[in-house]
């Protein structure tokens, strides 16, 4: 019963020793996509974005080679595909073309919530998705936000072959 009780804690501490110690993860840690302040963002998550920790790298950026508008459709599907929580879609306009999506991912073991922000901005025939994934709670995520940002990439690699 005590194995049972402590095999959590246990596979976390080894986690955390493995994993350097960032509530947050990015793919572009020097300049992170920031997390929307709009009263409908901060509705949704219940509390007011304090400053972003600094990020860890995560996982290169996803490059899509499809204008700026169909990567931010695909992205968006992935997102709804994940069943996260589609906070805000903002699609790529405006005087530099970027896209921005606002989501809500909740860890797999005890549903604990990750604030997601994403932003599409156009390449030269391509467009480059950036991420970034913060923890609400503790100094820490275990190494989680890096898996969330993982398993969007899977996603949408998965949407843009479809």
């Amino acid at each position: 019963l005590a194995a049972v009780t402590l095999a959590y804690p246990a596979t976390l501490a080894a986690t955390l020793a493995r994993a350097p110690l960032s509530a947050a993860a990015s793919t572009v840690p020097e300049a992170p996509p920031p997390l929307s302040r709009s009263a409908r963002a901060v509705a949704a998550r219940g509390v007011s974005p304090s400053e972003t920790p600094a990020p860890v790298a995560a996982a290169d950026p996803i490059t899509l080679d499809m204008p700026a508008g169909d990567a931010f459709d695909t992205v968006e599907d992935a997102v709804k595909a994940l069943r996260w929580r589609l906070v805000e879609a903002v699609p790529p306009g405006g005087r530099l073309g970027l896209g921005h999506i606002e989501a809500i991912a909740f860890s797999p073991v005890m549903h604990l919530p990750q604030d997601i922000s994403i932003r599409v901005a156009p390449a030269a025939g391509q467009a480059r998705v950036d991420v970034v994934s913060v923890a609400r709670l503790g100094v820490t995520d275990f190494g989680e936000g890096a898996a969330t940002i993982r398993q969007l990439g899977d996603a949408v690699a998965a949407q843009a072959d479809d």
